[in-house]
């Protein structure tokens, strides 16, 4: 190769410039200030991929997809903010270089969070879709054809959110478990629905879908519910019955006995049809019980509702406040059997005589003393020794009935008994007059129950208890054969003991009353044991009809006394104790003493309460009450008498007089209203204005205090503060 002689006219080749001499003191400087804005960039990194609040690396699934486009500027503008921060050119060189290294590490590791949050979400997407899908089914769960839309939706997502290719088996495994879990949410919802029906149909059409797992679980529900609707199919089929012929009267007792017949029959069908089969045989039985208990309620229910709607109307009064003396409607009349309207009609002839409705007449009344008139002429009728007359068998009910026994006839299942109570003493002198011979009465115990009392059973004595149907009015007597687990009384066995017992209301506070046949009760358990019954306290025992009768004594001659008559001699018997077994009782002293043993039962023995009241002075108020006149033609005494009435029928009557037993003497809301009456006519002392439009009145003989206020809706209260006046005083404002 030949020699290139550069010629003259070119210019020379420029040589690079030396190395820019730097003093020794200022690249120590440089080097200072470039490691100072590194060490600057690295931590500003540091909060945005780690540790700030919104750290990306902290972003998790689609959080952290939409954070990316964010934490990238954050990064490129971090690093240009540090660069421009460079004292020289020298510095910005070195400087740029390490910060572009550190840089491309934060993007690859940004990049590597993407990917992995990326498929977290898809996961999260997959995963929502299947609750979603599940939840639709459950919802959805009596239309098979949409549940089928969601479990193959879920199906299809479960293929595509797989991390395997769709035909792989671990995204067919994940495909197949999502559509049998939506069909399992649908399954499962339509059996705890009750939808049985639609639970065995969606089980059908999935049981080649599901898991080995869910078809695991879900098979023995399903059997029972195939059973269970077996069962259904079955028993409806059996007991569908004729329609009843038609009956104008609500006979209780006899359709309560035509459902217990039918039942039984379908008992009997049970047992023969599937004796080879014990479980489905046992689900029928449960379904049999369930339906005839079912109706059975039904019909006490209505029978109950009829009862009350006449006692409602017998004893409701009139709108101008006199007493009911109509006979029900006809929708109601005609649901009565014969005694039941004869019994109805009787109470309507004591309302129109001037007894208020739904308490007993107040001793001293006309209606009172009209009901002691006929009280012996029932008790003699009922003392006659013939037997097996009808006639003389519905006296001797009527006869019980003035004692506060009797119930209504048994076609009727009770549902009037107080009503006939009520009635007895006029129906028992009608009866007398036209049956000459009936069969003899039994005597009775009747133990009056504390008010609010909810126990289902009362000990009687020592082995002995009463158990009771509050809803039914039925009353069993039971006797403990056995000591229970190791002789704690706990799943003691109890037989029912021969001895007739229901649950009635007795005298003027309509108290609530175990009334016994004492006679079967001395033959069941035994004199001895009978005696230690009758002599528990809080026991009351009317009379036992004398074996001696007026006809078999010369005129005139006296009995002897402990003979059970009427005229025995009582001075030796205290005026406060219950009258023993045998003696004769009045129809007064018999609701004295049940009334008073209520009062002593339902009192609080250690609650703080206002002195004892007088009854004298209770009776001297009502009598200058009854003695007042009345003028028909002030409306301020209408007024005063309307709000007294009202206040005496509400929670003041209930809580004052009945449950803390504040008013002696008073036996019903007529009379309590009586001396409401007085003291707002006759107070001591009132306050008038007070807070709310409130009038009171206080009423020092009885330690009474009458709030007369227009926004209550009883008009006001009554009671006698434990303070006494001091009450009125200082705090009625």
């Amino acid at each position: 190769m030949a020699d290139f002689t550069w010629p003259d006219w070119l210019p020379a080749h420029a040589e690079p410039p030396p190395p820019e001499a730097v003093i020794a003191e200022f690249a120590q400087a440089d080097g200072t200030r470039e490691q100072q804005l590194n060490d600057q960039y690295l931590a500003g990194r540091r909060q945005i991929l780690s540790l700030g609040d919104n750290a990306y690396y902290r972003q998790q699934g689609e959080a952290a997809i939409h954070a990316t486009p964010t934490t990238i500027e954050a990064l490129r503008k971090l690093k240009d903010d540090t660069l421009a921060q460079a004292g020289n050119d020298r510095q910005h060189r070195t400087l740029a270089e390490r910060l572009e290294i550190h840089h491309g590490e934060a993007m690859r590791g940004l990049s590597r969070h993407l990917d992995e949050q990326g498929e977290a979400w898809k996961g999260a997407v997959a995963d929502n879709h299947l609750r979603s899908a599940e939840a639709e089914a459950a919802v959805n769960h009596n239309d098979p054809a949409l549940v089928s839309v969601h479990a193959n939706g879920a199906y299809n997502v479960g293929l595509r959110s797989a991390d395997e290719p769709p035909e792989s088996e671990a995204a067919l495994a994940r495909a197949t478990a999502a559509r049998s879990s939506v069909y399992r949410s649908a399954i499962e919802a339509a059996i705890s629905a009750g939808d049985n029906h639609s639970a065995i149909g969606l089980y059908d059409r999935a049981r080649d879908q599901l898991t080995p797992g869910d078809a695991g679980s879900l098979d023995p529900e399903i059997k029972i519910v195939n059973q269970t609707e077996t069962g259904r199919n079955y028993v409806l089929r059996i007991t569908a019955a004729e329609p009843p012929q038609a009956s104008v009267v609500f006979n209780a007792p006899k359709l309560l006995a035509d459902v217990d017949a039918a039942h039984r029959a379908a008992t009997a069908r049970n047992d023969a049809d599937w004796v080879d089969d014990p479980s489905q045989r046992a689900t029928n039985q449960h379904l049999i019980d369930v339906q005839f208990e079912a109706q059975k309620r039904d019909i006490e229910q209505a029978n109950a509702r009829l009862g009350k709607a006449v006692t409602d109307w017998v004893t409701r009064p009139r709108p101008d406040g006199s007493p009911q003396t109509d006979r029900p409607p006809p929708a109601l009349w005609k649901q009565l059997a014969p005694d039941e309207q004869q019994a109805v009609d009787a109470n309507l002839r004591l309302n129109a005589r001037g007894s208020f409705p739904a308490t007993e007449p107040a001793p001293g009344s006309e209606v009172y003393r009209q009901g002691e008139a006929d009280l012996p002429a029932a008790l003699a009728a009922a003392s006659a020794a013939t037997e097996g007359q009808s006639s003389g068998a519905a006296t001797a009910t009527a006869a019980a009935g003035a004692l506060g026994r009797a119930g209504s006839a048994a076609s009727t299942g009770g549902r009037l008994a107080g009503l006939a109570a009520r009635a007895a003493p006029v129906l028992a002198a009608g009866a007398a007059a036209a049956a000459p011979a009936v069969a003899v009465a039994a005597p009775l115990m009747l133990i009056p129950m504390p008010s609010g009392s909810s126990a289902s059973t009362i000990d009687l004595d020592d082995g002995l208890r009463a158990r009771m149907s509050s809803d039914q009015g039925t009353v069993e007597i039971e006797r403990r054969v056995d000591g229970g687990l190791l002789g704690t009384g706990i799943g003691a066995k109890w037989e029912r003991v021969p001895v007739d017992a229901k649950i009635d209301f007795v005298g003027p506070n309509r108290l609530r009353t175990i009334a016994i046949d004492t006679d079967q009760l001395q033959q069941a358990i035994g004199p001895e044991a009978a005696d230690q019954v009758m002599a528990k306290g809080g026991v009351v025992i009317p009379a036992r009809p004398s074996d001696e009768t007026d006809k078999d004594k010369p005129s005139g001659q006296k009995p002897k006394p402990g003979t059970g008559d009427k005229t025995e001699d009582k001075s030796q018997q205290p005026d406060d104790e219950p009258p023993p077994f045998g003696k004769a009782v009045t129809l007064a002293e018999t609701i004295r003493a049940t009334d008073e043993a209520a009062r002593a039962a339902r009192r609080p023995p250690d609650k703080k309460g206002p002195p004892p009241l007088d009854p004298a002075i209770v009776e001297d108020i009502l009598s200058k009450q009854r003695a007042q006149s009345f003028n028909e033609n002030d409306p301020e005494q209408h007024e005063t008498r309307r709000i007294a009435r009202n206040v005496s029928k509400g929670h003041a009557y209930d809580k004052h007089v009945m449950e803390q037993a504040e008013y002696p003497v008073i036996r019903s809301p007529e009379e309590f209203g009586e001396l409401i009456e007085y003291v707002m006519n006759n107070p001591t002392e009132k306050k008038a204005g007070l807070l709310g439009g409130r009038t009171a009145y206080w009423h020092d003989p009885s330690g009474t205090i009458v709030f007369r206020n227009p926004r209550h809706p009883d008009g006001g209260t009554v009671f006698r503060p434990s303070e006494g006046r001091a009450y009125f005083e200082t705090k009625v404002r």
